[in-house]
Order: structure tokens, then sequence, then C-alpha cells
């Protein structure tokens, strides 16, 4: 029985060695050459932009990132308490939609469909102008029309109007970077034997119970990717005000190596971050396991 299991085992394995094999042949092509150059300029100073030549200083450039730029922590700050934000609403909505859309109701591809649809007209440059000053110019717009009239409007305090728009915005931002998650989370629940709730049903187990002791104890490692899927996706994604701070200080500013220390900043906390995710479902995912 032992052999029979390490079979399958190691064609577990093979089978999913070529299917990452694609992408380490790309990463190691297109991105381990600067990835390495990027870490040995975060510790240097570059005497020659064209040549490239250049001088080990140590952490001198992690400690400028930290000390003596003004605008990298602030930035930093910001991006971390936005993605922790937009991580809670965006698993409470994705699962909550996806627990309905699961059910048998009228049009159900159709929800679907229309849930999915962000995610391929939401990318690039329409998500960055859905997000940007055209959104908060309407958001401002509609409160004004449609909750207030205009002598209301004027008696508004004006940081009402600002906490109703940001309001407007995390909507929208949510609506917009669900559509993955909600896919995953169906998928996580479409593979739940259905011969297990029939089983609490004659146990007289209500929805609730059956939520909380069936449904989210086998969603635990759906829910594990599900949180690292969007939190690399808020880390890396176009409109991150870190990344395009690092951009502005590596091609504007052409300060390279202080470009480089931010850059292994912000991926060593996503990596501690994820890591720490990962310790924090390892014991219900653990226990899932187990049954």
């Amino acid at each position: 029985m032992k052999k029979g299991k390490s079979g399958l085992q190691k064609r577990k394995a093979i089978v999913g060695y070529t299917f990452i094999a694609p992408w380490l042949i790309g990463f190691g092509v297109f991105c381990l050459f600067p990835v390495i150059y990027s870490l040995i300029f975060s510790f240097s100073e570059i005497k020659n932009p064209t040549t490239f030549s250049f001088n080990l200083v140590g952490f001198s450039n992690y400690r400028d990132a930290f000390l003596v730029d003004t605008e990298f922590l602030p930035k930093f700050l910001t991006s971390v308490g936005d993605t922790l934000i937009n991580l809670a609403l965006i698993l409470f909505f994705s699962f909550f939609i996806a627990i309905i859309i699961n059910r048998k109701i009228r049009m159900r591809g159709f929800f679907r469909v229309v849930f999915f649809l962000p995610v391929i007209l939401g990318t690039g440059f329409i998500l960055d102008q859905i997000l940007g000053e055209n959104l908060q110019e309407q958001s401002i717009n509609v409160v004004r029309e449609l909750l207030f009239s205009e002598e209301v409007v004027r008696n508004v305090p004006a940081k009402f109007l600002e906490m109703v728009q940001e309001l407007l915005n995390r909507i929208t931002v949510v609506l917009w970077n669900s559509g993955v998650q909600i896919l995953l989370f169906l998928t996580g629940l479409q593979g739940i034997p259905s011969s297990i709730y029939e089983a609490a049903r004659v146990d007289a187990a209500g929805e609730w119970e059956q939520f909380w002791l069936i449904t989210l104890p086998l969603m635990s490692p759906m829910i594990l990717l599900t949180i690292v899927y969007t939190v690399v996706a808020s880390f890396t994604n176009s409109s991150n005000v870190v990344l395009a701070y690092i951009l502005e200080i590596a091609f504007k500013k052409n300060h390279l190596e202080l470009s480089s220390a931010m850059g292994w900043i912000y991926f060593l906390f996503i990596i501690l971050f994820v890591a720490l995710v990962f310790l924090f479902m390892r014991k219900p995912i653990d226990r899932v396991s187990d049954r």
C-alpha cells in the first residue's frame, strides 16, 4: 500500500513540475538576471550608469529608504493599510456572492459572468482610468445629485462628502477586484460533497450550523489560496502607490540603488506577510486534511 501511494505521489509530482516548467524557464531566462542585479544594486553605489560599475556600500540605501526619504514610509504604510482593508472586504464579499450563486437560482450562469466580467475589462489602462480622478469627480457628483439638493450640499461639511467619496471608491475597488476570488470560492464550494450536508440535515443541523461546522472548515484551504492571491494582486497592482514611487525613483530620478533597496524592502514584507498568513491558517487546514 505504501508503494502504491509513493508511486501515485511521484506521478502527481511529475505532473505538477510539468505544469510549472514554462514559468520556471521564463523566470530563469527573463527575470532571474534582473532580480540578482537589483539585489546587488541595493547594497551598492553606481559609479557609471552606462556600464553599471558600482561600489558596495552595505545597508546605506536601506537606511536612506527609511530615514532620509520622506515619502517612502508614508506611502508604504498607506499601501499596507489599504491592502488590509480591501482584503477583508473582498474576502467577505466574494465568499458571500459565491455562496449565493452556488445555489440553484434563476440566471445563475448570467450572474457568474457578470461578476467575472471586471476581471476581463478591469485591467491595465481601463482600471487606472476608473480608479483615477474621473471616478472621484463622478462619485461626488452622484452623491450631490442623488442624495442631496443644491441647498443641502452647501451646508454639508466637506469632510462628510470626502468620507462618502472614499466609501464609493472603496466599494468600486471591491467590486472590480472580486471576480477571481468569487471563482475560487465557487470552485471550493462545488468540491464539497453534498452527502455531508445531507447527513447534517438528518442530524437536524440548520443552515447556520452547516455553514460553521461544514462549509467554513472545508473551505479553509481555498480561503488560504484566496488570501494569498488577493494580497499579492493588491501589492503588485499597477495602481499601487509604492510601486509607482519606486518606478519614479528608478527612472525619473535615476536613483537605481535606492529604488532597488525600496523594492527589496517591499518584496520581503510581502513574503513575511504571506508566511504569517500560512502560519495562521495552518491549524484549520491540518484539521481538514486529518479528516
